[in-house]
């Protein structure tokens, strides 16, 4: 890994130096619309439109692999290729070089219009935003970052940016417009705004692609961990499932119900592991029903202070789940607010899907 980045840095760096730099922060590079961009901000964007290319390069070979059969004695295109510079592959029908010129002059264009559009709009960073902005820079240029000195072999962020030709001024500016950015998009598109999203269709895009669930993964094991067999100690699992379904939708607060099922969960482990592990002249010289309560307290169960803090938030795109099923089960099931049984191959799970538009907190 640090082999693979050391040469990714280095390959940014060359294409720094093709561009004629000095390799310091000194002075400006052009001036575009009677904007001076320094060669900092010019360096930046362009390392940014590296690997942006890198990006794009593999997304399209990605497609191109989809589109045509490869031998299995064929080497593959990332081992054939390993060792060829981006700058001298093709995308988009142009070379790597020529692909990561053109988007730097657009980040720069864009650079500059954000900051015109905002002088026009009377949009500006307050004194608040400013200073925190001035602190994360300085803890960026002054704070020891092991990450950093793993990697690239300097003490801090500040200085491996100095390295590459990127002053601390430079990076402020860029960090600068960058909030300029956020809040000229939040003037059109917030509430208010010219082009403003409708809650309607911010609502529908919410529920199309994301779910608010509170689940309970109840395993077919038993209280050792050992994977349950025989259909009758499965269904015994599924019984103290549904009832802790019952008991959701008769309207025992979410907060019990899960705290009660974990709680007697590490109990029952406890004594599980009382049975092979316990001995009655322990140095704590602990009873049996001492000990195992001991065993419950370092399971470090906790109640959740609210509801809202069982919630977990769903991607369809990118589910966190392990289980497929599970995922597809939570997107058809309705945002009721009911719990439901959904039954897997290793364990059963207590579902309950809300409506995600009304999870104000976690929407905003």
């Amino acid at each position: 890994m640090r082999t693979s980045l050391k040469r990714a840095a280095a390959a940014v760096l060359a294409v720094v130096l093709a561009t004629s730099l000095c390799g310091c922060d000194r002075g400006s590079l052009m001036t575009v619309d009677g904007m001076e961009i320094r060669n900092g901000v010019y360096i930046s964007l362009m390392q940014s439109a590296y690997n942006n290319a890198e990006t794009e390069l593999k997304e399209q070979q990605e497609t191109s692999d989809t589109t045509s059969d490869t031998s299995a004695g064929e080497t593959s295109s990332t081992e054939s290729k390993e060792s060829v510079p981006i700058t001298k592959e093709e995308i988009d029908g142009k070379s790597g070089s020529q692909w990561i010129k053109d988007e730097t002059m657009k980040a720069v264009r864009r650079f500059v219009a954000v900051q015109r559009k905002c002088d026009e709009l009377g949009i500006a960073l307050s004194e608040t935003e400013m200073n925190e902005l001035n602190t994360n820079v300085n803890g960026v240029w002054d704070n020891a970052n092991d990450y950093v000195k793993y990697i690239y072999g300097y003490e801090t962020l500040g200085e491996y940016y100095e390295s590459q030709g990127i002053g601390k001024e430079s990076y402020k500016e860029i960090q600068r417009v960058s909030e300029l950015q956020s809040k000229l998009f939040m003037h059109y598109y917030d509430k208010g705004g010219e082009l403003e999203v409708k809650e309607s269709e911010i609502n529908d895009y919410l529920k199309e692609n994301y779910a608010s669930v509170k689940l309970l993964n109840i395993a077919y094991t038993d209280a050792s961990g050992k994977t349950l067999e025989k259909d009758e100690d499965k269904k015994a699992v599924k019984d103290k499932a549904q009832a802790l379904v019952d008991r959701l939708n008769k309207g025992d607060d979410p907060v019990d119900v899960f705290y009660d099922y974990n709680l007697e969960k590490a109990e029952e482990s406890a004594k599980a592991k009382a049975e092979t592990d316990y001995k009655e002249d322990n140095e704590d010289k602990l009873t049996k029903e001492e000990w195992i309560k001991k065993q419950v307290e370092a399971a470090g169960i906790k109640k959740a202070e609210s509801a809202d803090d069982l919630d977990q938030f769903i991607s369809k795109e990118s589910s966190s789940l392990n289980d497929e099923k599970l995922t597809e089960y939570i997107f058809n099931a309705k945002s009721d607010g009911k719990a439901t049984l959904f039954e897997a191959e290793k364990a059963v799970y207590v579902v309950v899907k809300e409506d995600i538009t009304k999870k104000t907190k976690w929407k905003e």
